[in-house]
């Protein structure tokens, strides 16, 4: 559905003033909007190791987060205090490069491992 490699060329589209999510927030957290946007789903929210989409008005759908995503949801929460705060594009980047010194994410997408 989606990897690291296209999360981290979504975030660099960006300025790295632009927010692209809410700490600490499921449905605003930059994933949930990088997943919104991308999968042109009508809402998703991201867990601690789960994300939902709702891709029409009833329909919804789980899924297992990798294990880079868990441990970016982890960082960008941490980083936002107790009640979230807005994170920018280049705030989510450097947190993206702290998980990838933890896993591999430099591969680009084939579709062996979209």
């Amino acid at each position: 559905m989606f990897n690291g490699y296209m999360f981290r060329r979504w975030l660099m589209e960006r300025r790295s003033e632009d927010v692209v999510g809410v700490s600490r927030n499921p449905r605003c957290c930059p994933l949930a909007t990088f997943l919104l946007k991308e999968l042109g789903v009508e809402r998703v929210a991201v867990g601690e190791r789960f994300f939902v989409v709702r891709p029409g008005f009833v329909d919804e759908r789980g899924y297992s987060l990798p294990s880079w995503g868990r441990r970016f949801v982890e960082l960008i929460d941490a980083s936002g205090g107790e009640d979230g705060s807005e994170v920018t594009a280049g705030v989510a980047l450097n947190i993206l490069r702290l998980v990838e010194a933890e896993f591999d994410l430099s591969e680009e997408p084939t579709e062996a491992n979209l």
